[in-house]
C-alpha cells in the first residue's frame, strides 16, 4: 500500500481554514466597514478641498461603488439611512464640481 501525498495547501485553503462565522455576522461586520470606510472618504474629500475636481469625482465613484456593495448585503435599516445620507453627499459634491 501506498502512502497518500496531500498537495500543498493553497492561499485558498489558508484563507478558508478559519473558524465558520456566522454569515449574517460577517456579512454585517463587512457592511460596517464598507459605510464607515465610505464616511471617512467623504471627510478626506472635505479635508482636501484642493484636489482636481477629476480626482475628487474618481474619489466619489469609488464611494459610491463602496455603498452600493454595502446597501446589497444588507436588510438593515439604519444601515440603508447611513448609506443615503453618504449618496446624497456624493450627488452634492458632484454638484459642485468645476469642469477641468
Amino acid at each position: 500500500m501506498e502512502p497518500q501525498v496531500r498537495p500543498a495547501p493553497t492561499l485558498t485553503d489558508y484563507l478558508y481554514a478559519s473558524p465558520v462565522k456566522n454569515e449574517l455576522d460577517e456579512s454585517l461586520d463587512v457592511v460596517e466597514r464598507l459605510l464607515t470606510r465610505s464616511e471617512n472618504r467623504i471627510a478626506e474629500l472635505i479635508e482636501l478641498g484642493n484636489m482636481s475636481s477629476d480626482l475628487k469625482l474618481i474619489h466619489i465613484q469609488n464611494i459610491e461603488s463602496m455603498i452600493t456593495a454595502a446597501v446589497r448585503q444588507t436588510e438593515d435599516s439604519s444601515n440603508h439611512m447611513r448609506a443615503h445620507e453618504v449618496i446624497e453627499f456624493c450627488q452634492h459634491l458632484r454638484g459642485t464640481l468645476r469642469p477641468s
